[in-house]
């Protein structure tokens, strides 16, 4: 049988994508790799708080996403080669 490499088969080793809690005001989200969790702050440049997920499939190459706590609105960057891209906004609006 061959042997799973996490690099091959793009999984993340044990214990490397975890529940991260509820982040406090001053922690930013910049030195996150792969985790998810609930960000009081608006240091990350977002300007609301809210839960995010953090990948990271190899080093210097990542994706956020934090979610507004109202749902009506998300963002989203990237990381390319060590360097934040700014954040993008997707908004909702409501049915009915």
């Amino acid at each position: 049988l061959p042997i799973v490499s996490a690099i091959q088969k793009g999984l993340v080793e044990a214990g490397g994508f975890r529940n991260l809690g509820q982040m406090s005001q001053e922690e930013g989200l910049n030195d996150v790799i792969n985790g998810y969790g609930y960000n009081y702050g608006v240091a990350d440049g977002t300007g609301f708080s809210g839960m995010f997920l953090s990948l990271a499939p190899m080093g210097n190459y990542r994706l956020q996403i934090k979610i507004a706590a109202g749902a009506d609105m998300f963002v989203f960057r990237t990381m390319g080669n060590g360097n934040w891209f700014s954040w993008k906004k997707v908004t909702f609006t409501a049915l009915g």
